[in-house]
């Protein structure tokens, strides 16, 4: 294809558009996957995906995630946010079914659920896999296709901070749809890319983690939803983590230096001296925004299936 001026010079992953604009490179994060190359930023004007490219292979990023350790994340508990909208939504909207929960690590989230659910899950990391059986929770394999492959169905399908791991979220999204049953729902949460913070500074956000590869804002779970004929029942934005009215304000604060001292930066001139000054010069060293978590940079997203059945693709 011809390559315009800040054109990518690749199809969407997702609708395999040939119109991303290329937003510039991302800075790279520590994170659980380290990239040689942590590639650049693209947005898609025909199905509003923002993502990452170029990325792993599904192969090599699935190799990877089965030799994640069992502890990996040993740290988090059961103080989670995202947790609590997920089982709210799970308990309210459909009561006593069968859940699966893909990617579902050790299971805490499963075993959250109160008496009445049954629990399934799906886990490439071998051995938390295990950790999630000895809990009692019956494991199906580690991808959607795994579970399909059972022939069971479920009331419920829930994708806790996984969506953004898939390279192309929309077939993502008709697997975890097909293993509905006739009423079920499928509950996800993942970053929200339309939220106000992100949209200010979208190159820096501190979500860009490596194996972050696609981030779904409202405009493109409308038009998901309206792809796959499935309706969404509920969506709303959340804080990804807990904090006092005084930590907010602090997180408020230096998000608030980061954003004048990189606008100072890239003003140059007589704006630069700002690097010399406190709390600025901290500012301008920072390798990517902080403490975007402050904001409700995350929605939880509940849809329900197609009125007619779906053939498995």
């Amino acid at each position: 294809m011809t390559v315009r001026p800040g054109q990518a010079d690749h199809a969407c992953p997702c609708c395999e558009g040939t119109h991303s604009h290329a937003l510039g490179p991302i800075r790279e994060l520590h994170a659980v996957i380290r990239l040689v190359d942590p590639g650049g930023l693209y947005r898609c004007p025909d199905c509003r995906l923002l993502y990452r490219y170029p990325y792993l292979s599904p192969e090599e990023l699935a190799r990877r995630y089965a030799a994640l350790p069992v502890d990996q994340w040993s740290g988090e508990g059961m103080d989670r946010p995202d947790w609590d909208v997920a089982r709210h939504a799970v308990t309210t909207l459909v009561r006593h079914c069968d859940v699966i929960e893909v990617g579902c690590f050790r299971g805490e989230f499963l075993r959250s659920l109160p008496a009445g659910y049954g629990r399934y899950g799906l886990e490439l990391s071998t051995e938390a896999s295990r950790t999630a059986a000895a809990a009692g929770i019956e494991m199906l394999g580690g991808t959607v296709p795994d579970a399909l492959a059972t022939g069971k169905r479920f009331g419920c399908v829930v994708a806790i901070d996984v969506v953004e791991h898939m390279q192309d979220p929309l077939a993502f999204l008709r697997g975890c749809l097909e293993l509905l049953e006739p009423g079920g729902l499928c509950v996800m949460t993942t970053g929200d890319p339309s939220s106000w913070l992100w949209r200010w500074n979208p190159r820096d956000y501190w979500y860009y983690s490596p194996e972050h590869v696609s981030f779904c804002g409202g405009d493109w779970w409308e038009w998901a939803s309206q792809h796959l004929s499935a309706r969404i029942v509920h969506r709303r934005r959340f804080r990804r983590k807990r904090a006092t009215p005084g930590q907010l304000a602090g997180m408020a604060m230096r998000t608030a230096v980061y954003e004048i001292a990189q606008a100072a930066r890239r003003a140059g001139g007589p704006a630069a001296l700002l690097r010399h000054v406190p709390p600025f010069s901290l500012g301008w060293v920072r390798p990517v925004q902080p403490d975007g978590w402050w904001t409700r940079d995350h929605h939880v997203v509940v849809l329900s299936a197609p009125a007619e059945p779906r053939k498995a693709a």
